[in-house]
């Protein structure tokens, strides 16, 4: 057993300890098809790359009601991840999540709060970016009408590498070492019984990682750089601090009481440090299954 394996069931079994005898297990599981135009994050047009990756993911865990109003999670999740033309951004990834969620008032239409927080190990098939990535979060919703709710998400990321690799004396080479703040505002519109379909914008402010040939104006700009193997020997990953908007639509189709079929599409906006900026846009299918 590997040491992601074992921190993930310590923890899942600290929280299963604490829960009490309403204590209900839960599992779930999903896989996806996705296609990304700017993978790279590349600004200039021979550094943008696409590639398509077929993700898998399953979770597991126990859910626990508090009080009437208030329910928690504890559990774990593994996923891999799987992309056609550059396998090295390939992951297999495992680690440990809880979440309490706790309703303001009574009945469907109170509003709610909810804090979260994930540890996930991801393996990189070039393992130079093979670290952890650590969320915790906080979001509040409401449904305002039969057919329309609303939700708002705060989420700060830190992803740690566990090795760098210095290009130039002086400049760090922890490239893949990333912060990031999340402020996101979606909603729901039930378009029929089974079909629903939603609206999003997150704007991003932190680290990012662009992938490019050496290029000066972005070498001036960047707080790290380090080889990037998954593009080939003669492309460099540097670390930026920008900002970014992030668009997405998303329908959702049941498929009785436990499955969903879901079709996103998503463009982003990034506008980095010395005026490197890129765009990208990403369309996903997933099949969603609640066990």
């Amino acid at each position: 057993m590997n040491t992601a394996a074992a921190v993930s069931i310590a923890a899942l079994a600290c929280g299963v300890a604490a829960i009490d005898a309403r204590a209900e297990w839960i599992a779930d599981a999903e896989a996806a098809f996705v296609f990304d135009d700017n993978v790279s994050r590349g600004q200039r047009s021979h550094d943008i790359r696409s590639d398509s990756a077929f993700l898998v993911r399953a979770g597991g865990g126990y859910y626990f009601q508090l009080t009437d109003r208030t329910g928690a999670t504890v559990g774990a999740n593994r996923q891999r991840s799987q992309y056609h033309r550059y396998s090295g951004l390939s992951s297999t990834g495992i680690g440990p999540d809880a979440s309490v969620r706790t309703k303001l008032g009574l009945g469907p239409d109170a509003p709610w709060v909810r804090l979260s927080a994930s540890a996930l190990r991801l393996e990189f098939d070039d393992d130079i970016r093979t670290g952890w990535l650590f969320a915790i979060a906080g979001a509040a919703g409401v449904r305002v009408s039969e057919r329309v709710e609303l939700r708002a998400e705060l989420r700060l990321e830190r992803s740690r590498a566990d090795r760098t690799q210095a290009l130039v004396p002086g400049i760090s080479g922890a490239a893949y070492d990333l912060d990031s703040t999340n402020l996101s505002f979606s909603g729901d519109y039930m378009l029929t019984r089974d079909t629903t379909v939603s609206l999003g914008y997150t704007y991003r402010t932190g680290d990012v990682v662009s992938s490019t040939r050496r290029n000066r104006a972005i070498f001036t700009a960047s707080s790290a750089i380090a080889p990037d193997p998954a593009f080939g020997p003669d492309v460099i990953a540097y670390r930026l601090d920008a900002q970014s908007h992030v668009f997405d639509v998303l329908v959702s189709h049941a498929l009785g009481n436990r499955a969903s079929v879901n079709v996103g599409f998503g463009r982003s906006l990034t506008y980095g440090d010395g005026g490197n900026n890129y765009y990208g846009s990403n369309a996903a299918v997933t099949l969603s299954y609640n066990f």
